[in-house]
């Protein structure tokens, strides 16, 4: 077991803003700027809740001092909020537990060997973007997004909240063309969000890729990025430092409109990545071809109310050849 000294110096390499260690070597997450309003995040001896104010639990703010029924301590690495600065040298991650073992690391070489993961190969796109949540556009998530495309009108991400090694798998995308989102059920459309103003405002960026490059594949046509729509669901609320994906998951949308996302987040992006979002946003204006405009159907939050995921108890319906006693 460290000492409290040991533990300090180890901390004291760590970025607050972003959870990396200064000096390489420790991945984290660029989301945590999100949820601390750019101010470092609360230790546990504040009761490991982030600055920005208490978690939202099902829909409300905890409240008071002490952890909550059924809530970790607010010592323990799986408080919300307990960020890797206060148990810095027990990860390697802003993921908690053990260090990966030798003999893990062993067996994943021959994993590497023998076993196919041609889905995973078959990722070759990287996108960055903000996400928020359906019902609250405070909440907005740095999400970077490695995706494949399994037709020409169709990409699915893995979403991630960093484009570092040891990055958290926060989520998953689907991306259609507007044809494909014309023939979905009206019902389904709710669930869906256009990428109109992200693309075209330069919010959605395609991280050290030229830009010629990378306006061709914004582009309108053919069933290029800007006519897309997105159905997004975060597994993992990193925003308000959950250490694991606690809950259901949840619906997220993309921003519509100037203004919306918070001019701190894409500063930060713009200096980590040497790139401005300002200008390519004037530069995509001028010389991508947009659509005229999106269906109403999708960015349902634009009409006052939102839609999201509530978990509900409902009976077992068990198999009929096995009935339960």
């Amino acid at each position: 077991m460290e000492s409290a000294e040991e533990v300090k110096e180890t901390a004291s390499h760590y970025d607050a803003l972003h959870h990396t260690e200064s000096q390489g070597g420790l991945a984290g997450s660029f989301a945590a700027q999100a949820a601390l309003g750019g101010a470092p995040r609360a230790g546990a001896a504040s009761g490991g809740v982030p600055s920005g104010g208490a978690p939202v639990v099902g829909g409300e703010a905890a409240g008071g001092g002490g952890a909550a029924a059924g809530e970790p301590p607010s010592s323990s690495p799986l408080h919300p909020g307990v960020g890797p600065e206060v148990r810095a040298s027990e990860a390697k991650s802003q993921v908690p537990g053990a260090p990966v073992e030798l003999s893990t690391q062993a067996l994943d070489v021959g994993r590497d060997l023998l076993q196919s993961f041609a889905p995973l190969k078959a990722v070759h796109e990287h996108a960055c973007a903000w996400h928020f949540y359906a019902h609250d556009m405070g909440r907005q998530v740095e999400t970077h997004h490695y995706c494949s495309h399994p037709s020409e009108e169709v990409r699915q991400c893995c979403l991630f909240d960093s484009d570092q090694p040891g990055a958290r798998l926060i989520g998953l995308e689907y991306i259609i063309s507007d044809r494909l989102f014309g023939e979905l059920p009206e019902e389904e459309k709710k669930y869906w969000h256009s990428h109109r103003y992200e693309v075209g405002s330069g919010l959605l960026v395609a991280p050290r890729v030229p830009g010629l490059a990378e306006r061709q594949d914004m582009q309108a046509r053919p069933r290029k990025l800007i006519g897309t729509y997105g159905k997004t669901w975060h597994t993992w609320q990193v925003d308000r430092g959950d250490p694991l994906p606690y809950g259901p998951p949840q619906l997220m949308m993309a921003f519509t409109a100037d203004g919306q996302v918070r001019p701190e987040l894409v500063a930060a992006r713009d200096a980590r990545y040497g790139i401005s979002t300002a200008d390519k946003g004037r530069e995509r204006r001028e010389k991508l071809e947009w659509p005229p405009g999106t269906d109403p159907a999708a960015d349902h939050w634009q009409r006052g109310t939102a839609w999201q995921a509530i978990m509900q108890e409902v009976p077992f319906k068990a198999p009929p050849h096995r009935q339960l006693s």
